[in-house]
């Protein structure tokens, strides 16, 4: 719709103001540039005072081109340059050799279609599941089972089974047992001893009353599975769903409250410790023994409420309940969904091979479509960025941050980095040599995929460890990895024509990207940020005085946000104010970064063009909030709006947009927003 409403426009534009001519005596225009100007003006709401309501005045029109479905609760950009990214990878993996596939990527496209094979699977596909649930012992549903007795429960032991399962499918069920990189030197190995997986994201999920409607999926889900995937009849299948989701309700009793440091929720311990403190009920020296095949001499970590509540509840569930819930966990990672429409499954199956191969996907991507421009742009941003940050901490402009806080936040910034993931794919070409993987068999090939997974896993023993290992890749925005001072940007940011690329004006460039960019910057400098040092190590840098005032400042934002009326409710409140503070940080920073451009380049090139094109109406100070905004236009299906705000420790976008600018001096004297407004509040917060 958007693209049918852009090009209509253009050629009006070129019909209108001779868009050729025109164009031949300033060839730095393009059609990227009349474009984006044409994005820009649709979902513009001109008729609202931008000093009123900043979101509807910017944003206003994006429902109209972006309405929801049933299958589309939410129509975000980033959601649409997530889109465009997937149609892209879709591409790459039907396509043909093109002369530059490397062996990983002809992996990872024999991967894919073996799942676009699954529907002529249906046929064998249960009898399999079922015998890889008798590689490691019985599941009493299956057996039909239904009282608290069975033949193997004499037999049955938990820790054993969770063990093989996790050494030879690296699947972590009830236990999480594994080598990370230690939080106090990021150069040395620790052992973590966590949770396993969950049906549901967050610990509130389980238990808030306004998530039932969500606990009632999950449990339909499983009963569903359980009918169509091993066989179990409807009633039986229901009565052993409730029961495996009551048990896991159970265990995420154990689970952390939302807002805590690692350090709030570890324990640092040892091996025999730990193995002191829970033995008869945990045998962790066995446990260890089982997966790796040796006790490793490392510090642990371990997560101590997760782990005495998962004891309690031990003692109190029959058997019976827990062996179904461990086996059907198990078998949950083999099951998958086939369609009949070609396209469907295509889709489905670009969803499953992102989980598996997310660099890879990105490597693929960024090889085949990257742009000189877009690495040059990407670089020199940055660049103004940390300048711009550098600017704010030599000024004293912080004044609740002291100078030796300061002197160490500068040392802090200069050895943060900017890093791409993609190209460092997580499936090397050796190591896909050792991967056999066909195009047909989508189940033997899970398996042989978790198989190198647990292998390699356990060669962390041995191995030294990376920022790779700790870094997450299957994101769509930028992240902040704490632990490496280091910021990844993932390429679906990357791609043409959005955020980023030939001919996009550099006044959105730093608007969009810039603005999500600072966002992890400043995260380096929170809250949070303050116990990691130049290095990633934990390490507090902030003196007390620091610290107590910055509390005080972050009273600020909290009143503020909870006083934000959203889907007719006040904004829930989130136990940290990082996301928040981080947001109000980064349009400030990423501003003065485009005004450190601006005079340095005099506003050359496309910002030049945008001027020409989009300056009938608006400056180009003023097309920077317009063009942040947009990067925030979404359209929430109302049912979802207040579950978001409760689960997302990030503001509604609408609220990022109205409550940043709000708190901002420059955007009030850009858009000449008179004291009072709604846009212009009195008590603005601000830290950085």
């Amino acid at each position: 719709m958007l693209w049918i409403n852009a090009l209509s426009n253009f050629l009006v534009l070129w019909i209108v103001f001779g868009f050729v001519e025109f164009s031949q005596g300033f060839p730095f225009l393009n059609i990227t540039v009349a474009l984006k100007y044409l994005e820009f003006r649709t979902y513009l709401n001109a008729s609202v005072d931008p000093c009123e309501n900043f979101y509807e005045f910017a944003c206003g029109s994006w429902p109209e081109y972006h309405p929801t479905s049933e299958d589309d609760t939410s129509v975000s950009y980033f959601e649409i340059m997530e889109e465009a990214f997937d149609g892209k990878v879709r591409e790459l993996l039907n396509s043909r050799d093109d002369g530059i596939e490397t062996l990983a990527e002809r992996k990872v496209k024999s991967f894919y279609r073996s799942c676009l094979a699954l529907p002529y699977l249906s046929l064998e596909y249960n009898d399999r599941l079922r015998s890889m649930i008798s590689e490691f012992g019985q599941m009493p549903a299956v057996a039909r089972v239904v009282s608290n007795k069975w033949p193997g429960e004499r037999e049955f032991d938990w820790q054993q089974v969770v063990a093989n399962i996790q050494k030879k499918y690296s699947i972590n069920i009830l236990l999480g047992v594994g080598i990370n990189t230690d939080f106090y030197d990021n150069q040395m190995k620790v052992l973590f001893l966590s949770s396993g997986d969950w049906m549901l994201e967050e610990k509130v999920s389980y238990f808030s009353p306004e998530f039932q409607e969500l606990r009632d999926s999950a449990i339909n889900a499983v009963a569903s599975n359980l009918v169509n995937f091993l066989d179990i009849e409807p009633p039986e299948a229901r009565k052993v769903a409730k029961e495996i989701f009551n048990f896991e309700r159970e265990l995420a009793r154990g689970l952390s409250e939302e807002g805590l440091k690692p350090m709030e929720m570890l324990t640092v311990t040892t091996v025999d410790q730990v193995h002191s403190k829970y033995w008869p009920h945990l045998d962790i020296r066995k446990l260890l023994m089982s997966i790796f095949g040796t006790v490793p001499h490392l510090r642990v970590w371990e997560n101590h409420g997760y782990l005495e509540n998962l004891v309690q509840v031990m003692s109190q569930t029959p058997k019976r309940i827990v062996a179904n819930y461990i086996f059907y966990k198990f078998i949950g990672e083999f099951i998958f969904s086939s369609y009949v429409e070609k396209r469907e499954q295509e889709t489905y199956c670009v969803g499953r091979i992102k989980e598996f191969f997310p660099t890879n996907l990105e490597n693929m991507v960024y090889r085949r479509y990257k742009s000189a421009q877009t690495g040059r742009d990407l670089r020199k941003m940055w660049q103004y960025l940390k300048m711009a940050f550098e600017d704010v901490l030599r000024s004293g402009q912080l004044d609740w941050m002291s100078k030796e806080t300061r002197r160490y936040a500068l040392v802090k910034l200069r050895h943060m980095r900017l890093e791409i993931p993609a190209l460092r794919p997580e499936l090397s070409d050796e190591d896909a040599e050792s991967l056999a993987l066909n195009d047909n068999d989508f189940i033997e090939n899970l398996r042989a995929l978790k198989m190198f997974t647990a292998a390699s896993e356990i060669n962390k023993l041995s191995r030294p460890l990376t920022a790779m290992d700790d870094i997450p890749t299957d994101t769509y925005s930028p992240q902040n990895a704490i632990m490496f001072n280091i910021i990844t940007v993932p390429v679906a940011l990357l791609q043409n024509y959005y955020i980023i690329g030939e001919g996009i004006p550099k006044v959105l460039i730093f608007a969009k990207l810039g603005s999500v960019l600072s966002h992890e910057l400043l995260h380096g400098f929170d809250d949070d940020g303050r116990f990691y040092d130049k290095r990633g190590n934990f390490r507090d840098w902030w003196d007390s005085r620091s610290a107590k005032k910055f509390e005080a400042l972050k009273e600020c934002f909290a009143q503020q946000y909870a006083s934000y009326i959203y889907a007719g409710q006040p904004l829930h409140r989130p136990p940290s104010q990082a996301e928040n503070i981080a947001d109000n940080g980064a349009i400030r920073l990423a501003y003065r970064a485009y005004l450190k451009w601006l005079a340095a380049e005099r506003g050359r090139y496309h910002d030049t063009a945008w001027k020409i094109l989009g300056g009938f109406n608006y400056t180009l100070r003023q097309a920077f909030f317009i063009g942040y905004a947009q990067l925030w236009c979404d359209n929430v299906d109302p049912k979802h709006k207040i579950l978001n705000t409760i689960t997302d420790p990030h503001a509604p976008a609408e609220a990022r947009v109205m409550l940043t600018l709000q708190n901002l001096d420059e955007f009030s004297e850009v858009f000449r927003c008179p004291a009072g407004s709604v846009m212009n509040r009195g008590n603005k917060c601000k830290i950085y």
